[in-house]
């Protein structure tokens, strides 16, 4: 029986799920924070955050319907190797034409949902993602990356490309995809956008060859648009 011990809790122990939930725009109202309790009696939960945690089971809700609902960001990451990030904006906020260029199936999405735009990343290694793996703290320092896609900045966008890129050419796609448009400044990158790189292991040496043909430019604000 001891000897069976040790792979039982390995077993137990294997997998690794972090949800994290923020909203940015309006805290949550009571009301919301007890429908969202109902979700998990062990959820980590604030008037602006939500964190489900397992190591066993999974979340018994849709995390896209949860963050269109309650929310403004999410990040997803499963030790056996997948990276989800889901924004949400406000339709006034953004053009999903800015996003477009980027799409990829399964992989990079925008639709809409009432009066939001939904901007959806998905980012999956194979081989699993290599050491220990913690959800926790990588939110905050992704945050501003909402703002950035708001102001038109698709540098986010473009690294999930180089990060998926390798891969696409065994993908099952009806044609081969098109590079999409470097954007501007990519030689500079912010912190949030470095802590991407780390988060889903991008290579640097790929965003040095592509910033080579990136334009500089002065960063500038970018009106609401239409309604």
């Amino acid at each position: 029986m001891n000897d069976q011990t040790p792979s039982l809790e390995l077993a137990t122990m294997s997998e690794y799920q972090y949800y994290e939930f923020q909203a940015i725009d309006r805290p949550l109202t009571a009301k919301e924070q007890a429908e969202i309790a109902k979700l998990s009696s062990r959820v980590q939960l604030t008037p602006h955050r939500a964190i489900f945690v397992y190591n066993y089971g999974d979340f018994r809700g849709d995390p896209e319907q949860v963050l269109t609902q309650y929310f403004d960001m999410m990040f997803y990451i499963a030790n056996w190797g997948t990276w989800q990030l889901i924004f949400r904006f406000p339709k006034a906020m953004v053009d999903p034409a800015w996003f477009q260029p980027y799409e990829l199936p399964d992989m990079l999405s925008v639709s809409t949902s009432g009066k939001y735009t939904v901007l959806e990343i998905v980012i999956h290694e194979e081989e699993g993602i290599r050491g220990w793996v913690e959800g926790e703290g990588w939110l905050p320092r992704l945050l501003p990356l909402r703002d950035d896609l708001m102001r038109g900045d698709v540098r986010l966008l473009y690294l999930v490309w180089l990060r998926v890129a390798p891969f696409l050419r065994g993908y099952n796609l009806e044609e081969d995809p098109i590079e999409p448009p470097i954007p501007p400044n990519l030689n500079q990158l912010s912190a949030p956008l470095k802590a991407f790189m780390e988060l889903v292991e991008l290579d640097p040496d790929l965003v040095k060859v592509a910033a080579q043909s990136s334009p500089r430019q002065t960063p500038a604000s970018q009106p609401p648009l239409e309604t």
